[in-house]
């Protein structure tokens, strides 16, 4: 698709177009700078897990990508197709590596369950190898005399990866938003739809990060729509599916590493007072001083504290199943516990 016999009308859509890629640059970068300052304390003073790589990579890639995409639009570049590759590329590891930090908090969240797991792990796979056919999608042309680097072309092709991360993220919504359903509705004595019990689910949706998830669907069900049910494609209208795209890896990354963050900042913490105090608890790495754990609404022991140990310092997360018995579980891998039953 070429940009020239443009009309003054059509060129300045185009231009105008830059304006929605540099307010998503600017939400990202304005997310980051927000997560930044409590990050050092999250991560300090423990080991580096599995889950920290993929959080500080999907942020690296993410970052590469929104500042090359800037620079496309507000400066002149000699090769707009370097700088499209740049962008394409990157953009698709912060994804793959986005998702794969939302596989770690679900496999965490069904870790009794191997199957679904399993499951969850292949979706991943798919949706990854399916996401590195979208940069093949992509034309891009200079738009003279400005210089300016413009999209030229979407294919049909660009459309798989992101069908596919659509549904490994229904499946990990709705899989999430059941058990959350299920454990809060487990064993209480209520009218179902009560203020009360309703209070309870949106609580500990919101707490499971699951309405980060409604922004992202509505924004890959647009997506789909634009790329799917329009017939003839204009430069105007390639330009906007571009901005959907660019939208959609960044949310994803955005609510991936908003939801991490909550959960290893310790967002799902101790309810209520002071309730028992436990002498000793004996560990793998040593014995753990004495510490006064929190209590929940029904008795039992719940939240994420800094514990000492002999070597090193680390945080672990305890969970009161019964009466008598304790669930200690390293930090990383700590879950809500109304959903460790």
């Amino acid at each position: 698709m070429s940009l020239q016999n443009l009309t003054f009308d059509a060129m300045q859509r185009v231009l105008n177009a830059r304006y929605f890629y540099i307010a998503i640059t600017s939400a990202w970068v304005w997310d980051a700078l927000v997560i930044s300052q409590n990050a050092l304390q999250v991560f300090a003073g423990r080991r580096i897990a599995l889950s920290d790589i993929a959080y500080f990579l999907s942020r690296l890639f993410a970052a590469i990508a929104v500042l090359t995409n800037f620079a496309i639009l507000v400066t002149r570049l000699h090769d707009c197709n370097m700088g499209l590759h740049v962008v394409c590329w990157s953009a698709v590891l912060a994804i793959c590596f986005s998702m794969l930090l939302i596989l770690i908090c679900v496999n965490g969240i069904f870790f009794k369950s191997r199957m679904a797991q399993s499951l969850f792990s292949l979706l991943w796979v798919i949706a990854s190898l399916s996401i590195f056919s979208t940069p093949f999608a992509f034309a891009v042309t200079q738009m003279e005399p400005m210089g300016h680097c413009a999209l030229t072309q979407v294919e049909k092709l660009g459309l798989a990866g992101p069908a596919t991360v659509a549904i490994f993220e229904m499946v990990l919504f709705v899989s999430v938003s059941c058990r959350v359903v299920s454990r809060c509705t487990a064993g209480v004595q209520q009218i179902p739809f009560s203020t009360s019990h309703m209070r309870r689910i949106w609580k500990a949706l919101w707490e499971t990060g699951q309405l980060y998830f409604l922004p992202l669907l509505i924004v890959k069900i647009g997506l789909l729509i634009v790329m799917t049910s329009v017939s003839k494609e204009t430069i105007v209208l390639v330009q906007y599916q571009g901005i959907l795209i660019l939208a959609d890896g960044v949310l994803l990354n955005i609510m991936a590493c908003r939801v991490y963050h909550s959960l290893t900042a310790g967002v799902l913490q101790r309810s209520s007072e002071v309730s028992t105090q436990l002498s000793s608890i004996n560990f793998r790495r040593g014995s753990i001083d004495s510490h006064m754990l929190g209590g929940t609404d029904n008795g039992g022991l719940s939240g994420v504290f800094t514990i000492q140990v002999r070597r090193p310092v680390k945080r672990y997360c305890i969970f009161k199943l019964k009466s008598n018995t304790l669930i200690i579980i390293e930090y990383e891998a700590c879950i809500p516990p109304f959903l460790s039953g």
